[in-house]
């Protein structure tokens, strides 16, 4: 079941509060954080909270024309990682629904995956490795500056196997800058001044995709 609309509401331009008429609403069907919508409105809103079986909440005001008895729904089911809107056959206003709980969802997820550099400073201390964090490593464009004062490598997660990273060396000091992961032993190195393409290959380590380039 992709939406959940037996029954109808009422709506009230400039509230959030939506009354349901033969609906049975409860967190066992519905749950905070579902998207509703009015059937016919381009509009769609998140549930804030379950009052009753015949009352929820929404996190803002609804701003469109007050309704008495009109058809809606209210999206439930939504892929695990990434909380994208699933749909279903026989889902209302699945156009509406497909491009706002599913397309802008992968271009923002997009976005930010392949339209963001990570800037990271390596200026090494006793340090010869130094391990990227979560938040770092997910950017898939590394950045890497710093006076080093010794050979450095840094550190990729392992998994998932095949993740592809592009990693510019911008990095001042005469040493080198490895590339490797967590588990394996391979690395690559990439020149001063110069970028190139890396890939995680679980415990084998960091594999080149590409040569170094300016």
């Amino acid at each position: 079941m992709g939406q959940y609309k037996t029954g109808t509401i009422n709506v009230s331009s400039g509230s959030p509060v939506v009354t349901g008429n033969l609906t049975s609403w409860s967190t066992s069907v519905i749950a905070v954080g579902d998207a509703f919508s009015v059937r016919g409105d381009s509009a769609i809103y998140t549930v804030g909270s379950i009052d009753a079986s015949t009352q929820i909440t929404l996190t803002s005001s609804y701003v469109g024309a007050t309704l008495s008895a009109a058809d809606y729904s209210i999206t439930t089911d939504w892929t695990p990682n990434f909380v994208i809107g699933e749909i279903f056959y026989g889902d209302r206003d699945w156009p509406i629904h497909l491009t706002v709980n599913t397309i802008r969802k992968i271009d923002s997820i997009l976005a930010a995956k392949f339209q963001t550099v990570q800037s990271k400073s390596i200026a090494s201390t006793s340090a010869t490795s130094i391990a990227l964090s979560t938040a770092e490593y997910d950017k898939s464009v590394l950045y890497l500056t710093g006076d080093i004062t010794t050979n450095m490598t840094v550190l990729l997660p392992s998994t998932p196997t095949g993740q592809i990273w592009t990693v510019f060396n911008r990095t001042s000091g005469a040493f080198t800058v490895n590339m490797g992961n967590t588990a394996g032993s391979s690395a690559v190195e990439i020149a001063q001044d110069k970028q190139a393409q890396v890939l995680t290959f679980g415990t084998v380590g960091i594999l080149r995709v590409s040569a170094d380039c300016s």
